[in-house]
């Protein structure tokens, strides 16, 4: 389990086909790189050297939920172009997020997740902090 400061990271809920995690931050970029944390902590995914370039992507959409399932949707792309995401800086304008990151070679993965879902998705702030639900399909 992973601890920063006086909450959770992310935690893995039971699901019963599926992965699912629960992910906390205090910001929509915490919230958003915690998840991301928790997406290659249930594929295994492992990094390996840095790559020479840097890479950006943008997203444009109707609210923060589908904001997330790109941003993850993404991630889980270029882990299939084994290319592992690190040290991204995440920008938020509204319903749009930047994102400018280093590109390290994936090494190895130990469990295919084959699309992040909407199922069970929802955005909330409880006590300062946020969280949501998220259901991989693996």
């Amino acid at each position: 389990m992973h601890i920063q400061k006086d909450y959770l990271r992310f935690e893995e809920i039971q699901h019963t086909a599926d992965a699912q995690i629960r992910v906390f931050g205090k910001s929509f970029q915490e919230l958003f790189l915690n998840a991301a944390l928790g997406m290659y902590h249930i594929s295994g995914a492992k990094a390996g050297f840095k790559l020479d370039e840097k890479m950006e992507i943008s997203f444009l959409e109707k609210d923060y939920e589908s904001l997330l399932v790109s941003f993850l949707g993404e991630l889980l792309y270029l882990l299939e172009e084994s290319i592992f995401v690190n040290e991204p800086r995440l920008l938020f304008k509204g319903f749009e997020l930047s994102c400018e990151f280093n590109k390290f070679q994936l090494v190895s993965i130990e469990k295919e997740i084959k699309a992040v879902t909407y199922n069970e998705i929802n955005i909330i702030k409880q006590r300062g902090v946020f969280q949501t639900k998220i259901v991989f399909d693996i």
